[in-house]
This record gives structure tokens, C-alpha cells and sequence, in this order.
């Protein structure tokens, strides 16, 4: 799979809601835990990612975890500090939140920030929004995971 195929497909989600509101009751979290699943144990931006790449496991791990879904990039050395198209963004929000709690698909980097796709946030909430939107980022993020792309995308760190 090329990145342009996984931020093609993150795009093409925009707009997607959990419904009801404020469920977290969406098509992702059925698809991970293979049955209807909402509430507040079942947040869903890592399920989005996984969803992702549900037909290329072998580039992202299947989780809906974003801590274990930043360990995994952390194994198999493929974290980066400097974002390309297609990378996976792990964000931190709060100083009182664990080491990572949100995770998006990088679309483009500017120097001066990011533009990803992103699952279960809002401009209200960061985290736990509700929908699948695009979104500029300037700051929270902590980490950048680098899937091994056919297009060539190396898995060193820079």
C-alpha cells in the first residue's frame, strides 16, 4: 500500500459521526471489536487508524490503542521526528494525560504545522469529538510513527 492510498482513504471519511452523539458508537469500534460497542470505555481515533490499514496489517498494528499503536512503531524503530504524508501522528494534550492519547494520518507538513485526518475529535474536543475531520495542528504532537510504504518511505530515524 502507497501512502496517497492511506491518506486517500482517511479523506474519503471525512464527515463520518458516531451516532448517537457522544456514544462512541461508530462503524471503526464495530469493525476492531467485531460487534456494536459504544460508551466511554470505547474511544475510537487508534480504531479509525487501524481501519486504515484493516486490508495491511503488516504496516500498522490492530488496536485501538494509541499507546500500543505508538509501542509497536517504537519496536520496530520506524518512529520519525520530522512528519511526511502518510506518517501516523500521536498526540498529547494535557500534562496530566498519559504519554499518548490521540492519533491522526498526516496529510501535509509546512514547517510551521500539520494538516492530518483524524477520528473521534471536533473543534470542541481534541480527543473525544465524535467525528472524523480534517485538522491543523500546531502543538500536542509527541511522536511519528512511519509505516513501511511501497512507495518508499523510509523506516530510519531522521
Amino acid at each position: 500500500m502507497k501512502a496517497s492510498e492511506i491518506i486517500q482513504r482517511a479523506k474519503a471519511e471525512i464527515g463520518t459521526f458516531e451516532s448517537p452523539p457522544n456514544s462512541n458508537k461508530v462503524k471503526y469500534n464495530n469493525w476492531y471489536y467485531g460487534q456494536e460497542v459504544g460508551g466511554n470505555r470505547y474511544p475510537w481515533c487508534a480504531a479509525f487508524v487501524s481501519w486504515l490499514f484493516r486490508d495491511c496489517q503488516y504496516l500498522c498494528k490492530k488496536t485501538a490503542s494509541c499507546a500500543d499503536m505508538l509501542a509497536w512503531f517504537e519496536k520496530k524503530k520506524q518512529t520519525v521526528k520530522s512528519p511526511k504524508p502518510g506518517d501516523i501522528v500521536f498526540f498529547k494534550f494535557a500534562p496530566t494525560q498519559r504519554r499518548t492519547n490521540h492519533v491522526g494520518i498526516v496529510v501535509s507538513n509546512d514547517g510551521k504545522g500539520i494538516i492530518t485526518v483524524e477520528g473521534n475529535t471536533s473543534n470542541k474536543s481534541n480527543t473525544n469529538g465524535g467525528e472524523v475531520m480534517l485538522r491543523k495542528r500546531t502543538g500536542g504532537m509527541v511522536a511519528y510513527g512511519r509505516p513501511n510504504y511501497e512507495d518508499g518511505h523510509p523506516t530510519t530515524q531522521n
